[in-house]
């Protein structure tokens, strides 16, 4: 559930006009929006990579799985102020597939009626190659990155679930508004030694100084 108020052209906020939508994901092969105001639904959006499987739905046996995990807001508050302005702030909305695939979506849902698709990854992506089932939800934060360094929003997943252990066995961290890949902590890529079981679990961020950066975090494995 995510509250939406935003500056009116005056720069103040406008309170008489807050609108709230609730975001969930279905095993009907979609994301659903829906007004908290009177229960309509304001739209529905079909991961692309799920489009192929639907027809499972009707052809298949048994229960059919699809956007089996719980999305996640993201508020880009550029001056901490609490509301949306339009020019600056967004609003986005990630999310995984859990059991129904493999793939992390993030939607632009800074005008909640008029949604884009800002990224995804997916394992065939060269650089996300170790994800499997999408099963870790996404913790948000902020680090230090690159030389000078600057700041970046990221999230951080684990690679996710593999029953028998041959995908999922890294964790990223992935910059929220453009999707590209910071880390990579895996074997695979040579920055951790060990990490040989998938890592389905989501993340706990902790900022040991209180400095509004990441400093550990601590997530559990197969």
């Amino acid at each position: 559930v995510f509250s939406y108020t935003y500056l009116d052209s005056g720069g103040n906020p406008d309170t008489e006009n807050t609108i709230t939508r609730v975001f969930y994901g279905a095993n009907d092969g979609m994301l659903h929006v829906v007004d908290d105001a009177d229960g309509t639904e304001a739209w529905a959006f079909v991961p692309p990579d799920l489009l192929g499987s639907l027809k499972w739905m009707v052809e298949g046996v048994g229960h059919q799985i699809y956007v089996d995990a719980s999305p996640k807001i993201y508020f880009h508050d550029v001056n901490n102020d609490g509301y949306i302005d339009r020019s600056t702030d967004q609003v986005i909305l990630v999310f995984g597939e859990r059991r129904g695939g493999t793939s992390y979506w993030a939607l632009d849902v800074t005008d909640p009626d008029y949604p884009t698709v800002l990224w995804t990854i997916n394992p065939g992506l060269a650089e996300f190659s170790e994800l499997g089932e999408s099963w870790s939800e996404p913790e948000f934060g902020k680090v230090k990155y690159g030389d000078p360094e600057e700041t970046r929003h990221v999230l951080f997943i684990g690679g996710g679930y593999s029953e028998i252990n041959t995908q999922g066995r890294a964790i990223y961290i992935v910059d929220v508004l453009t999707g590209q890949k910071l880390k990579e902590f895996s074997v695979a890529a040579g920055t951790a030694t060990g990490m040989t079981a998938s890592i389905p679990s989501s993340l706990t961020l902790i900022d040991a100084n209180d400095n509004g950066f990441v400093d550990k975090a601590y997530v559990g494995d197969m």
